[in-house]
């Protein structure tokens, strides 16, 4: 949404004298009712003393006062002091629709477009000072970078990695600048770190296939292999829920690289994760399987508990892999997937169900969150450094292509459904 313009504020100081609320405002000019309410009162001005009828105001003393006057009391008086009028401190804020301003003796405030519009400019001359920001590269700005933003959920992070011409002042720069309203942007269109709520924990007895599936598998004998294997990659190994009972996504995370693969289940089994495990073994080849592939860490969900089927090769005589299980309800010891499962919410709000999704659409998604560039990987794009172990031809297989820089989008309207 642009910012108010001269016109726009007319018409609220129409609608003001008019005895018009906000939300009646904000319904006509198309803005929220509190975008008005931050602009009327924050842009009032005094006015003078007998705009209407007398020019006799009450002091805030009189009361107490043994000197009072009345009228002359303003011109004698070095304590006077104007008495407000207690309405001022609730909605409209201003004098200009109230019926009683005629002949009020309380000091009045008024809404007046032309003022607030001075003032508005006056706002943005001081924000300029400094960066020197000319029109033209506002709008440069408002162009290129702000659509980025705005209509494909790119991080302020990800602008100024691929347009460091135009965005060449600082980041919290930047961000002073929007909140100064200087650019078509808000604080709600800039992305948030998604908050978590901890797991609901369940009951920690364990089932007799648990318990015979985490033999030798346990978080202790991960971090005694990790030791063991220091030059191994970690993988962390996670689901992605839709609605109840319906298609989930199964997520693997290789850790140094931040690069994500995302197959589609049709349900949350032991079976559905089997069969994705033997997907990959056939497209990369077991032999690059067990080199790109060696270690493997995941939580305690019954889908995962089919461990030799994933450790071992398709006909079972081999061993090609190595899969742990985190600590019971101790999800935080696999922290980098459960932090990078905010890319897919910006995409897919929790709640949303995947049952009308296809692997054709995991696809796009992984393409597009493995082309978003990382402050962790030196600015570079997932996509980029996994091809130290991982080669464009096997990569495509996997469903996963680059994304131009600018074409990155990070919302639902990637999804063509």
């Amino acid at each position: 949404m642009t910012h108010l313009t001269l016109e726009l504020r007319e018409d609220i100081e129409y609608a003001l004298n008019e005895k018009m609320n906000f939300s009646q405002i904000g319904d006509i000019l198309g803005y929220h009712r509190t975008t008005i309410s931050s602009e009327v009162k924050n842009r009032r001005v005094a006015g003078s003393a007998n705009l209407y009828g007398s020019n006799f105001v009450y002091c805030e003393f009189e009361a107490t006062c043994n000197n009072f006057e009345g009228i002359g009391c303003k011109r004698k008086c070095s304590k006077y002091v104007f008495r407000r009028c207690p309405l001022l401190d609730k909605p409209p804020y201003v004098c200009n629709g109230c019926s009683k301003k005629h002949g009020c003796r309380y000091q009045k405030y008024y809404y007046r477009a032309k003022d607030a519009q001075k003032d508005y400019d006056e706002l943005l001359k001081e924000a300029r000072e400094g960066i020197h920001l000319s029109q033209d590269e506002i709008n440069n700005i408002n162009n290129i970078i702000v659509p980025l933003i705005k209509k494909q959920g790119q991080s302020v992070n990800q602008v100024y990695i691929n347009h460091p011409d135009i965005l060449y002042f600082s980041k919290p720069e930047f961000y002073r600048l929007v909140n100064l309203g200087i650019f078509d942007l808000k604080n709600i269109d800039l992305r948030r770190k998604v908050k978590y709520k901890s797991r609901k924990k369940e009951s920690p007895r364990r089932t007799r296939e648990e318990s015979k599936v985490r033999i030798n598998r346990t978080y202790k004998d991960f971090q005694k292999f990790l030791e063991e294997h220091k030059d191994y990659d970690v993988i962390e190994m996670d689901t992605v829920e839709g609605s109840k009972g319906g298609k989930v996504m199964l997520t693997l995370l290789f850790v140094t690289y931040q690069f994500m693969l995302v197959f589609l289940l049709d349900s949350q089994t032991k079976n559905e994760v089997i069969e994705k495990f033997n997907y990959m073994k056939k497209t990369l080849t077991e032999k690059r399987f067990e080199e790109i592939i060696k270690l493997i860490l995941t939580d305690n969900g019954k889908e995962f508990f089919g461990a030799e089927e994933m450790e071992f090769n398709l006909d079972g005589t081999k061993k090609i892999t190595n899969l742990f299980y985190c600590d019971p309800m101790e999800s935080n010891q696999k922290p980098h997937i459960e932090k990078n499962h905010e890319y897919i919410r910006y995409i897919l709000p929790k709640g949303t169900s995947f049952d009308n999704l296809t692997q054709e659409d995991c696809n796009i998604i992984m393409s597009h969150i493995n082309s978003t560039p990382r402050e962790s990987l030196k600015n570079k794009t997932p996509y980029q450094v996994i091809q130290n172990i991982i080669n464009k031809e096997e990569l495509l297989k996997l469903g996963v292509v680059e994304i131009k820089p600018d074409e990155v989008n990070l919302t639902k309207s990637i999804i063509k459904k």
